[in-house]
């Protein structure tokens, strides 16, 4: 099914691909890519997206995490291979936890939403994402927020995405939780983040 977009404006004259077998996401996210003025193609499984991309390569896939299945990393690794100009993006049902986002991330996807994603971040995400491949109006700010972190900083930050408490990044640095809580609001500060998903977005330039 092709949904066209009625007023062309964000993502005019872009397509992309929604894959996704729960039925209201699909749609959800069909929605705020049309309004956004791009052209897209629903599928509720891979061997439909394959039958697409042959015809035409999209710039963006969302992917569901449910439809996708536990072998999620090599889909991710393998869109990239397949797609490499697309920008793959991840959806699970709850909110992935910080450790899940830097995974998905650092196997290619750009960036991971779930059920309770703001629209208006996800219209932003996928702008920056198209922004940066077209190399427009990339966040020249970024690199001044990341440096504006201090060494300590940058070492919790580190240990907190890689799924590790505040009590274990305590003990390996040997400073109190309190302390790395400390450290971790600087962090959300400086970055501009609102949680801890989105601190390790930030992060790792998602």
């Amino acid at each position: 099914m092709i949904i066209e977009p009625t007023v062309p404006t964000t993502f005019a004259g872009r397509l992309s691909y929604v894959v996704e077998e729960d039925t209201p996401a699909r749609a959800e996210f069909c929605q705020v890519l049309r309004s956004s003025g791009s052209a897209v193609i629903a599928c509720d499984d891979f061997a439909a997206l394959n039958q697409h991309v042959r015809r035409r390569e999209p710039d963006i896939v969302v992917v569901g995490y449910q439809v996708a299945g536990p072998g999620w990393i090599d889909l991710v690794r393998g869109l990239r291979r397949t797609i490499p100009g697309a920008g793959v993006f991840m959806r699970s049902a709850e909110n992935p936890d910080a450790a899940e986002v830097v995974a998905a991330i650092n196997n290619g996807a750009v960036d991971v939403f779930h059920r309770r994603t703001d629209p208006r971040h996800v219209v932003e995400s996928l702008r920056n994402h198209l922004a940066r491949s077209s190399n427009a109006g990339a966040d020249p700010g970024r690199s001044m927020r990341l440096a504006s972190l201090t060494r300590r900083e940058r070492e919790v930050l580190e240990r907190l995405i890689q799924g590790k408490t505040s009590k274990e990044v305590g003990i390996d640095l040997k400073i109190s939780s309190r302390t790395v809580e400390v450290h971790r609001a600087q962090c959300m500060k400086k970055l501009g983040a609102r949680n801890g998903v989105d601190l390790a977005r930030k992060f790792l330039g998602g």
